[in-house]
């Protein structure tokens, strides 16, 4: 069990920790050293969460059959995209090799998911299937500490470079430990039988198939109000995914404090979704997500108003504590409006959640460019996520009792 768990971290390691937010910590490194605008680094953000967004719509329907095979196709393609940026300086190629990154980290991600939840059922080991998502904070973490030591071995390019090699290394645990036996099924048991992956743009969760599918959406008062919560998510909470680095590097005039609050933002994000399910079940789910949504907030608030660096640590925590958490609450709270799993809705959560994603950065770029620092881009996102809270205690809870 423990083999397979450890090829499922390694490959969310690779698809998010790195291939995804590794870009937040380069974000200094390639303003100084490339001199790239805050308004190209938005974009760049933005084409990969796109990326992304369109490998999960395509790989819901066609991470059935050769699963292994998509997902080493779909390692290799990560990998050789990470370490092509520091091949090249050129924008253009910069977006191609950013929004295949993104496609590819997809693929496989559901790939993975698929793979390690069919051994696991095997092994009538269901139950330890949600800790390959800690893969992603210790992937963020993995990317804090070695970004600095390849910077200073070779600057930006050198630092995409040991990027790439690093998710070449962690390719090692699936390629040996996630390979399927096709001579007995061709099809994944975790299709039929229990849980299904939903692909929420980059997070997850499990629908226990102990409930009924429901397949109509009723676009009732707290329908509505959910998906629009979860799409101002989308664009608050990647605001600061995507520039946090950059904004503390600003505050503190050091690149070294930036990368250790995203260290920090990577330690929190670790056991976040387990924390939060747990919570959930014991204080419900709409309770447990406005927590979350409020301690993203106070995260915020505090990096905008504290120059000090224990507090400026505390937001970065706050961040990476909640904004995975968030995600499972979410699909945990459709679960609840509809007593069961629907497929509609997850679809309609996600794509809120997804084209939030993608509109965030572009907006953080361009405001950071016309008002010339963060924390005016920062302020937006506040109040975003504080719509988003709004929104969530508006709903009513007596329908999730």
């Amino acid at each position: 069990m423990y083999k397979i768990l450890a090829a499922g971290i390694a490959s969310l390691m690779i698809a998010l920790g790195i291939s995804r937010f590794a870009f937040t910590p380069m974000l200094p490194l390639m303003k100084s050293d490339l001199h790239i605008s805050n308004i190209l680094a938005g974009n760049l953000a933005s084409v990969n969460y796109a990326g992304y967004f369109a490998g999960a719509v395509l790989s819901a329907v066609s991470v059935r059959y050769n699963r292994y095979k998509i997902l080493l196709a779909n390692l290799s393609i990560n990998v050789l995209t990470t370490l092509a940026m520091g091949l090249t300086s050129s924008h253009l190629l910069w977006f191609i090799l950013r929004f295949c990154s993104g496609f590819s980290s997809a693929f496989i991600f559901v790939a993975a998911s698929v793979l390690v939840l069919d051994k696991l059922i095997e092994m009538k080991n269901i139950h330890a299937f949600g800790y390959i998502y800690g893969g992603v904070g210790i992937g963020i973490v993995m990317t804090a500490v070695a970004i600095p030591v390849f910077n200073y071995m070779g600057g930006v390019y050198a630092s995409w470079i040991g990027l790439g090699i690093l998710s070449l290394f962690l390719c090692i645990f699936p390629i040996m430990w996630l390979k399927e036996d096709t001579s007995i099924r061709d099809y994944a048991a975790s299709d039929e039988i229990l849980p299904q992956i939903v692909k929420n743009s980059g997070e997850k969760i499990i629908q226990n198939t102990g409930f009924k599918k429901v397949n109509s959406v009723k676009f009732d008062s707290n329908t509505i109000k959910l998906m629009i919560a979860y799409g101002l998510f989308g664009t608050g909470y990647i605001i600061m995914g995507t520039f946090m680095v950059a904004m503390m590097q600003e505050i503190t005039h050091n690149f070294y404090f930036g990368i250790t609050a995203w260290l920090v933002a990577g330690i929190a994000a670790t056991p976040s979704t387990v924390f939060w399910s747990i919570l959930g079940k014991s204080w419900g789910n709409l309770t447990a997500l406005k927590l979350a949504f409020g301690l993203q907030i106070a995260g915020l608030i505090i990096s905008l108003v504290s120059k000090n660096l224990t507090m400026l640590y505390i937001g970065a925590f706050f961040f990476g504590l909640t904004f995975m958490g968030i995600v499972t609450l979410v699909m945990n709270l459709g679960k609840q409006l509809y007593k069961g799993h629907n497929t509609k809705l997850v679809g309609y959560l996600t794509a809120f959640f997804g084209l939030g994603q993608i509109i965030g950065p572009v907006l953080g770029g361009y405001a950071a460019k016309y008002f010339g620092n963060f924390k005016d881009m920062m302020i937006a996102a506040v109040i975003v996520l504080t719509a988003a809270l709004l929104l969530l205690f508006d709903m009513k809870a007596d329908t999730f009792n």
